[in-house]
């Protein structure tokens, strides 16, 4: 395996500077809008000659991560994952629900009922099924998303975003898009219907073989670099914080 190969084979001295490999990482979607620049900056004067290929959905993750081909995955956390990856913990968050500035909503107690008679956007996601949403004993969340049917299902969140500044079309969105200027332009958050609150855990996955990589180890540092100016600029604590808390 190319991967595995590359990182047997590294010279005893790894110089960042120098260094001329290539990481493949799966991250979703929103995450990438604000993650990726960040790293690109970051390694632009680092590691200048190291080359990423990003993809938001990849087939068969978890068997490309233990055979090599693929090196991270940057995901909101699965219910279930194979014995061997290893898990870290970068964030929690909780989803929002996205609408234009001037949307009937806007300013008004929010029922599952109420909003429901609005059109909902749902942004297509593989793993959809499979994420793990935190919630109380006591929520409906659950249950009543899987009510909403959808009016329009798409891809790209682009286009989502574009249907909700443009009507009356509501979306349940993936966590931290408003922290993004040129994405919450003319857009509000409204409350989660009858005071839902629900969270996602995000996670950096991986194999444990990076371990013996030491390009694998300065990229997962750079990762996690970004990761925390995020955080200490949107007034978060500090990751080591959440992982001693779980």
């Amino acid at each position: 395996v190319l991967q595995s190969i590359q990182g047997i084979f590294e010279p005893m001295i790894f110089d960042p500077s120098t260094y001329t490999g290539e990481f493949k990482l799966l991250i979703q979607g929103h995450m990438g809008i604000w993650l990726v620049p960040a790293l690109t900056e970051c390694l632009s004067t680092r590691a200048p000659h190291i080359r990423l290929r990003v993809l938001s959905r990849e087939e068969n993750s978890f068997e490309q991560l233990s055979n090599g081909k693929l090196d991270f995955i940057l995901q909101a956390e699965l219910h279930h994952y194979p014995e061997e990856l290893q898990r870290t913990i970068i964030g929690y968050a909780p989803p929002m629900l996205l609408a234009r500035k001037g949307h009937p909503l806007e300013g008004k107690p929010i029922t599952w009922e109420v909003a429901r008679q609005f059109p909902h956007v749902q942004l297509i996601v593989d793993e959809l099924a499979d994420i793990h949403f935190i919630t109380g004993k006591q929520s409906s969340f659950i249950r009543n998303m899987d009510k909403a049917v959808p009016n329009l299902r798409v891809d790209q969140l682009s286009t989502a975003i574009q249907v909700i500044r443009k009507s009356d079309y509501l979306f349940p969105a993936p966590p931290l898009l408003m922290v993004q200027d040129d994405i919450s332009t003319e857009l509000i958050t409204l409350p989660l219907p009858e005071g839902e609150e629900v969270s996602l855990r995000y996670v950096m996955v991986n194999h444990p073989r990076v371990a013996d990589s030491m390009a694998h180890n300065f990229l997962r540092q750079q990762i996690i670099g970004v990761i925390e100016h995020f955080r200490k600029k949107h007034h978060l604590p500090p990751l080591a914080e959440l992982q001693d808390g779980n």
